[in-house]
């Protein structure tokens, strides 16, 4: 603190957080990872490349998916907000409309823990006037969520979960 006072602001901590999470795992560490792609704060490629890095660390994607999933959301800013499914029951957010591991990023992460079920996908939900209006299945990364073309597009139940990494240079909705 002495010495280098800006390697303790939380932007510091975030931008040279360490990829090499061997410790963690082995611990039995489980990480969830919720990045807007509207964040104006903390670029989602930034977050993107470092669970690229932690992969890299950890022997690969596959490997990695055993103790950290990322989960891109789409038109989420920062923690909070958008015009979107994005409650998802993290800090910052109203509650979720539904509390479970299916729908809510702290009951997904208590159920990893304790019952070794991780998160295949997490449901956002749109809320307006306190009712759900969409919801869509959150893919882990660099899976995203595809519309079957069957159903309400409205509905998370309507999507699957298909390998496909979204480019960051474009808008990730138009994908």
């Amino acid at each position: 603190f002495d010495t280098d006072p800006q390697k303790g602001t939380p932007m510091a901590r975030t931008q040279n957080a360490t990829a090499d999470l061997k410790a963690f795992r082995k611990r039995g560490g489980k990480l969830l990872i919720p990045h807007g792609w509207a964040d104006p704060v903390v670029f989602p490629e930034r977050t993107i490349e470092y669970a690229k890095e932690v992969w890299k660390h950890s022997g690969g994607r596959e490997q990695a998916g055993d103790f950290m999933r990322l989960f891109m959301v789409p038109g989420l800013g920062h923690c909070a907000g958008g015009a979107a499914p994005t409650e998802i029951g993290v800090p910052l957010q109203a509650n979720p409309p539904v509390i479970d591991a299916d729908h809510d990023l702290l009951s997904a992460l208590d159920r990893w823990v304790e019952e070794g079920v991780a998160p295949a996908r997490i449901v956002a939900s749109q809320v307006s006037g306190g009712v759900v209006t969409r919801t869509r299945p959150l893919c882990p990364y660099p899976q995203v969520a595809r519309w079957t073309g069957v159903g309400s597009p409205d509905q998370a139940e309507n999507f699957v979960c298909v390998n496909g990494e979204y480019d960051t240079g474009s808008k990730p909705w138009q994908q």
